[in-house]
């Protein structure tokens, strides 16, 4: 750097100019950077340029987010693919009923969805003379541009729910679902979770976050007492919850006993001593508490179909062949050691909807955690009511459920 361009370091003392030392051959020396944009910038340039910068920001978030315009408009789109794949379906099934007023599933339902373009049915296009590929009875699940629905035996057309989705939320609470809230404090429920859901069935089981204490049973031949004075026969019930979900009990036995322990687990199995619980519209039943069966498959999160008549291998609970006349009841649940223990120990003792080996004795949840048995009799032992809801009936907002 020239000798005439070197000024003294005082000189840049009090100018508004922004400056950067540079040393060149072991000189310091300061060059200036006049700072253009800034001198060329007005009090109503930088007001200008901030007032943009606002409306742009709000243009951002009106378009984006979600409730934004861009989210909107996503959204609109889609539920109208959605109604149209809706429509494409209703179309083919109304025009599949037969003469007797039933869907004809061999000669006419196949053959119409089948004129839906990209349907599929077990992943795959419906093939008419592949018995896979095709649909035998219903109800049935079936997928058109990417949005899968179920074929109800009445014809009705449902959403399909998000199973695993589903599954992945037990112990949530269902809201929307107030049965048994505003009831005397002995029977009163505080809150509903979501206990088990069966995918095979489309349906999900909600349970009683409280435990109702034995003055709290319904009506009963004998006061804090579980006894049945109707019938002996599970088939002769309002549902067949006692049936399908005993299953395991009943390789062992018959449908119709006349024990105690049986005629108790009728009681808790009859929707009718459970009516306070039930809401019309809303649930198929009410029941006095969930089976072992339901238990298991709930603590494993496993259908209760691939649950077996000898054991089902997990960490705490098992289904297996034991004592009290080598019927299948659940040993050890150890449930107080689950992180999931807060909706399935209460703290207090609780029917479950299963007989045990001997004739008076039903099964119970003990506060330790185990299944144990105990005289139907006993009035230490409360309940939580358990409900079966139709599985397309429940909303999922992110971690949220409600009906």
């Amino acid at each position: 750097m020239r000798e005439k361009n070197r000024k003294p370091i005082a000189s840049y003392i009090k100018l508004p100019q922004f400056t950067t030392m540079n040393v060149i051959d072991g000189q310091a020396g300061l060059i200036i950077y006049a700072s253009l944009i800034f001198y060329s910038l007005t009090i109503d340039n930088i007001l200008n340029i901030i007032v943009l910068l606002i409306l742009a920001g709000v243009t951002i978030a009106t378009l984006t987010g979600d409730n934004g315009l861009l989210t909107k408009a996503g959204n609109v789109k889609n539920a109208s693919e959605e109604a149209t794949a809706l429509e494409k379906i209703q179309i083919e099934v109304a025009g599949s009923y037969g003469l007797d007023g039933k869907i004809d599933i061999e000669n006419q339902l196949n053959q119409n969805l089948k004129r839906i373009n990209g349907l599929k049915y077990n992943n795959s296009e419906i093939d008419l003379n592949d018995s896979d590929k095709r649909i035998n009875n219903l109800p049935a699940t079936v997928e058109v541009d990417g949005y899968k629905y179920d074929i109800l035996e009445n014809g009705k057309i449902e959403k399909t729910p998000d199973y695993n989705k589903l599954k992945s939320m037990y112990g949530n609470v269902l809201k929307g679902y107030d049965a048994g809230k505003n009831l005397e404090n002995s029977k009163k429920i505080s809150e509903w979770r979501l206990f088990y859901v069966d995918e095979e069935n489309r349906e999900v089981f909600i349970i009683a976050q409280n435990r109702i204490p034995a003055t709290g049973i319904p009506t009963s031949s004998s006061k804090n007492s579980i006894e049945y004075v109707g019938t002996n026969s599970f088939k002769e019930l309002e549902c067949d919850y006692g049936i399908k979900y005993n299953q395991l009990w009943l390789s062992k036995c018959t449908t119709e006993n006349t024990a105690a322990s049986t005629k108790a687990v009728l009681y808790l199995c009859d929707p009718k001593n459970w009516e306070d619980y039930y809401i019309g519209g809303k649930a198929k039943y009410a029941v006095g508490g969930p089976t072992e069966e339901i238990f298991v498959a709930s603590f494993y999160n496993v259908q209760v179909k691939d649950l077996n008549n000898e054991s089902y291998n997990g960490d705490g609970a098992s289904i297996r062949s034991a004592g009290r006349g080598g019927y299948p009841q659940v040993i050890s649940s150890g449930v107080t050691q689950s992180v999931k223990e807060k909706l399935y120990n209460v703290g207090s003792h609780y029917w479950i909807a299963s007989p045990s080996g001997e004739s008076s004795h039903v099964r119970a949840l003990a506060p330790g955690g185990d299944i144990n048995y105990y005289e139907h009799t006993n009035g230490g032992v409360g309940y939580r009511p358990l409900v079966c809801i139709p599985a397309s009936s429940i909303k999922i907002n992110e971690n949220e459920l409600s009906i």
